[in-house]
Order: structure tokens, then C-alpha cells, then sequence
């Protein structure tokens, strides 16, 4: 891959820090090259895992009893949330630095 191409593609997995899903979704559209789209998606899909678990968040908020909503399934999910947020954010970073390492 082109050194001007890692770039974009690592972008996208930096944009995590500035604009989550406006950059990679821009360079998958605007694109042609297959490589750079696969990494747009891959950092796409990883900037909405911590909202995938925002929303389990929701459910268990949504469905348990009035005086239950700090239960230990509560704090369970934020737990998961937290961990799971953490480690996208950590592989986005590692992601973008493998891709400038290469330059």
C-alpha cells in the first residue's frame, strides 16, 4: 500500500479521538482503493462497539424494577461497557500506529 493510502487508513482508525464516524465513513465513500475501504470499515465497526454496549446499558436499565436500576446487573453491564470502550479505544490507537510504523 501506498504511503499516502496507511495514511488515510491509519486516520481512520485515529479519527476515535476526533470524529468517530464522520472520517471513516467519508473515506469509505470517497475511495476507490478496496485496502483503505477495509481498514475504514474495520474502524468504523470498532467506533460502534461502545455504543452497541450503551444500548445493553439501556435494556437492563429500561427493564428492571423501580428500586432495582443500581442493582448488580447494572453495574455488571457498566463494568462490560467500560472494558469493552477501553479496549476499541486501545485497538484503534495500536491499529493506527501498525499502519504509520510502516511508512
Amino acid at each position: 500500500m501506498h504511503s499516502t493510502k496507511r495514511l488515510v487508513a491509519a486516520g481512520c482508525y485515529f479519527s476515535v479521538l476526533f470524529a468517530p464516524f464522520l472520517f471513516p465513513v467519508v473515506v469509505c465513500f470517497a475511495l476507490p482503493d478496496a485496502e483503505v475501504k477495509w481498514h475504514a470499515k474495520r474502524a468504523l465497526i470498532s467506533h460502534l462497539i461502545p455504543y452497541g454496549s450503551l444500548a445493553g446499558l439501556i435494556v437492563v436499565w429500561m427493564s428492571a424494577p423501580e428500586g432495582a436500576v443500581m442493582a448488580a446487573g447494572t453495574f455488571v453491564v457498566l463494568l462490560i461497557m467500560f472494558l469493552l470502550s477501553l479496549i476499541s479505544y486501545i485497538w484503534n490507537l495500536v491499529k493506527g500506529v501498525q499502519l504509520l510504523m510502516k511508512l
